[in-house]
This record gives structure tokens, sequence and C-alpha cells, in this order.
């Protein structure tokens, strides 16, 4: 998988956060990570045991600044909609659903390295230095 590091590990990074957030206190987290080969297609999913997200709220979740009615947690409802921009620019999906423990389920679907569609990696490069 190619892509910009820093986006990806936004996106990973604020699903994570936001799975221990919203978890039971002493609940858990699962996280998995799949390569289909057949669709050369990355599955990164987090799933927690926390009140997770109505069906009918799911979409606009993704949505900036949208904060869910079940939640306990402080934040500003950004996580989810960064998320979901990492997913569009690295030409991927993001999907809402249910745990198998009844929290949320996130699933970020991203496009295996050199497939049509997939992101090339970003490179930066240092400007040439001058001497006095």
């Amino acid at each position: 998988m190619t892509g910009w590091p820093v986006g990806l590990c936004l996106a990973v990074d604020n699903l994570l956060d936001n799975a221990v957030l919203h978890c039971r206190p002493d609940g858990s987290v699962d996280i998995h990570l799949a390569h289909d080969t057949g669709r050369s297609t990355v599955r990164i999913t987090i799933g927690d045991d926390g009140p997770g997200i109505p069906p009918d709220q799911r979409y606009s979740m993704k949505e900036r600044f949208t904060r869910g009615t079940r939640t306990r947690a402080p934040g500003s409802g950004l996580s989810l909609a960064l998320v979901d921009q990492q997913a569009h620019l690295h030409h991927g999906t993001f999907h809402l659903g249910q745990s198998p423990a009844g929290g949320l389920e996130a699933a970020l679907v991203l496009p295996g390295a050199g497939e049509p569609g997939s992101p090339r990696e970003h490179t930066v490069e240092s400007a040439p230095t001058t001497s006095s």
C-alpha cells in the first residue's frame, strides 16, 4: 500500500483514539488488518464495545463537527470526518457499522500498492542549502 504516511497515520490514530475513548471502562478494542489479494485492498477494522452509533446516524457522523447522541466523552466531532477525508484522498472507502461486541466497528479499506486508483507516495525534497 502506498500513500501519504501522515494522512494514513492520522486516520488510524483517530480510529484507535475513538475506540479507546468510547469503549466501556473495563472494555476492549479489537483491531484487524487484512490484505485481500483478490481485490488488492487493505482493510483496517477497529471495533469497540461502547454504546456504538445508531444506524440512522452513521452517515452523518462522517460530517465535520458532528457528535453522536450517545457519546459521553469530550470531543470536537472531527475525528470520523478526518478519517473519511483520508479514505477519499487515498481512493478508498470508510464504513461504520456495529461491532460483534455491540459497539462501533469502523472499516477503512484502501487500494493495494500499484493498483489503479492507488495514490502514489508523496516525497518532499529538502531545498538546497547555500554556504556562506
